[in-house]
């Protein structure tokens, strides 16, 4: 139970349990309990999913939905399978404001208030709260870090160009990324995280059997943004873990790729994926330290390991960083700057 929380599978793993004759009953309980509560919570998700579909299209700004709901229904065996918490929703950078604005007066509030923290990070997301107590992420680019986005170059106008509609459950119809942009934003989402939830590898797994998904494009658009590196790496460890077959001739060529993505698979040769909690290898900094070139992902390697042993230590010592974004700091200059920032990124090639 513990590694299937972790994992974000509990649900998934409903679906096998459900099957087994001679489960106790008391784990037949827990599980179908996860898979309850899973439901529960999409039904939802899909109630705050519309309000803000509506209310964004009646304004006519562009957006679509973002894994969750989107993934559960479109990409996953069957909608009870894939476990979620947030509603994240991708809007035209180009209208940012107004996206927020609109969502606020559709009766969503705004749960990161402090404008000098956010001018300060840059950070392509704003964390708000639906009116059913949804969290919802409403995100201006898939890549959130500053720091992360001057390295890749992923386009949002051009994502959202591509969108598709599709029903997303309980009759709501929601556009979402088209199968290649969904694959590409899964990689770089894993990728960036570490790589470390088997949810987030089956994302890639069943989003590669879509229709209408292409390797040839695939590559070209991560070709494009400087995201071929770390696609390859996270696409190896879904190999190696889930099977997924790469065709030839994908790879990771370019300057050290090859060698940058043997480093990363022959640590999962030598400690197997996935990791139970409280494993001290769960952790991918390889991973989201992955960057457009092998000297660039060495050091961020090198970072992202030091990072996560500061944490560690500090949760060794129950010493927890606390969010400062939520703290009220209404300062207008620093919105409107935030903004301001968000219309230069976008318009930036």
């Amino acid at each position: 139970m513990g590694a299937g929380s972790h994992h974000r599978v509990l649900p998934a793993i409903h679906r096998v349990a459900s099957r087994v004759p001679d489960l106790e009953l008391p784990w037949r309980a827990a599980i179908a309990s996860a898979r309850q509560i899973q439901l529960v919570h999409h039904l939802r998700v899909l109630h705050d999913l519309k309000l803000a579909a509506a209310a964004l299209d009646d304004a006519g700004v562009g957006w679509c939905v973002l894994k969750g709901p989107a993934l559960a229904q479109t990409v996953w065996p069957a909608p009870d399978m894939r476990q979620f918490q947030d509603l994240d929703i991708l809007a035209d950078p180009r209208r940012a404001q107004d996206a927020l604005e609109i969502l606020l007066q559709a009766g969503f509030t705004l749960v990161d208030r402090n404008w000098v923290a956010l001018e300060r990070s840059a950070r392509a997301e704003l964390a708000l709260r639906g009116p059913t107590g949804t969290a919802v992420d409403l995100h201006w680019n898939v890549v959130v870090a500053s720091g992360a986005r001057r390295q890749f170059s992923i386009d949002a106008v051009e994502m959202l160009d591509r969108t598709v509609p599709r029903g997303v459950g309980n009759g709501v119809q929601a556009r979402v990324l088209d199968p290649v942009d969904t694959v590409h934003h899964l990689l770089v989402h894993a990728g960036l995280d570490g790589a470390h939830k088997l949810m987030w590898l089956a994302d890639i797994l069943y989003a590669t059997r879509q229709d209408g998904f292409s390797w040839v494009a695939l590559d070209a658009r991560t070709r494009a943004s400087r995201t071929h590196l770390l696609a390859t790496a996270v696409l190896r460890r879904v190999q190696g873990v889930l099977g997924l077959e790469i065709p030839a001739p994908w790879g990771s060529d370019g300057p050290g790729g090859d060698a940058w993505v043997r480093l990363v698979t022959s640590r999962d040769a030598r400690i197997p994926f996935p990791g139970l909690p409280g494993d001290p290898h769960l952790g991918g900094s390889l991973y989201s330290g992955t960057a457009p070139t092998w000297y660039e992902s060495a050091l961020g390697g090198v970072r992202d390991r030091a990072r996560s042993r500061r944490y560690g230590r500090r949760g060794d010592a129950e010493e927890f960083e606390v969010s400062v974004l939520d703290e009220d700091v209404p300062d207008p200059d620093a919105r409107r700057r935030y903004f301001e920032r968000v219309l230069a990124d976008a318009s930036t090639p």
